[in-house]
């Protein structure tokens, strides 16, 4: 876990441990595992990779969120 991105330089520098990292992105966009569960819980998201993953794991999201109408919309 956490070999890939800058993940890995928390754990290396022990700002965290692998016992903190409670799931991946794709694990908690599968319902493998929950995403937070109280405002007190912090996510860090560690998006390295190429664009098109981005562009897709962007879109995943923004369609659970208004399936399940959660989430913030921002006038710009």
């Amino acid at each position: 876990m956490c070999e890939l991105g800058r993940g890995h330089h928390a754990i290396d520098d022990g700002t965290i441990t692998e016992k903190d990292v409670h799931a991946e992105l794709g694990e908690v966009l599968l319902g493998r595992k929950s995403g937070r569960e109280s405002d007190n819980e912090v996510t860090v998201c560690d998006l390295t990779g190429i664009a098109v993953q981005d562009v897709v794991t962007s879109q995943i999201v923004y369609e659970r969120a208004l399936k399940e109408k959660i989430g913030s919309t921002i006038r710009v």
